[in-house]
């Protein structure tokens, strides 16, 4: 019986999470008309590149798939990688699993995990300047749709598809709202920090 009803609540929360992604997809139309970009007009490639020495000790970011978000790991000593150097993250960068991108492995870098690295399979992309806000554009990577433009940027299926380079993400068009009216929405999204906190406490809690 407790295990049904911890299955109802987390149901729950998902209906409203998804509710949550409507809005945020409602606005994104509405205020963006017939207005679209390729993504390079709005996003540029800026890696931090660091090469790996063997005495160096690097905490790692992985990527979730299905808008799950950055999440920290171990630190990698230099003498126990073959990779040659790493990606430093910045706060704000959208960071994008080349591998699973497709599905969702694709997010903002928040504050805390600034510094931090990942492998050169997660390529780091900024937002230009007026153009984008990195909160808007994180909000959007996180939604089914934005992950179904990933996918028609590639080809194959499941584990035969092909990687997502920068240059085919950057190629993506979509619509897209002005600068201003991105920050609109990210301040109606940012009132429903404290609902996501406490779904985050009751998942916790489950």
């Amino acid at each position: 019986a407790l295990a049904e009803k911890t299955r109802q609540v987390e149901a729950h929360l998902a209906a409203v999470e998804r509710m949550s992604s409507s809005l945020l997809l409602s606005l994104h139309h509405k205020l963006a008309g017939d207005r679209h970009v390729q993504l390079s007009d709005v996003l540029e490639l800026r890696e931090l590149s660091e090469a790996v020495t063997p005495g160096g000790s690097y905490p790692q970011v992985g990527v979730r798939g299905f808008g799950g978000g950055l999440f920290s790991k171990a630190a990698v000593g230099g003498a126990d990688t073959s990779y040659k150097g790493f990606n430093r993250l910045y706060e704000g960068a959208i960071v994008l699993s080349q591998v699973k991108g497709w599905e969702g492995a694709i997010a903002r870098c928040p504050k805390e995990l600034d510094g931090w690295f990942v492998s050169p399979e997660y390529r780091t992309f900024q937002c230009k300047p007026n153009l984008a806000s990195d909160e808007y554009i994180g909000e959007l990577v996180r939604t089914e749709w934005f992950w179904s433009q990933l996918q028609d940027a590639t080809r194959g299926v499941g584990a035969r598809r092909e990687r997502t380079r920068p240059e085919q993400f950057l190629n993506i068009e979509l619509p897209m709202p002005h600068f201003d009216d991105q920050r609109q929405i990210v301040e109606i999204l940012n009132r429903q920090a404290p609902l996501k906190a406490r779904h985050a406490a009751i998942r916790e809690a489950n």
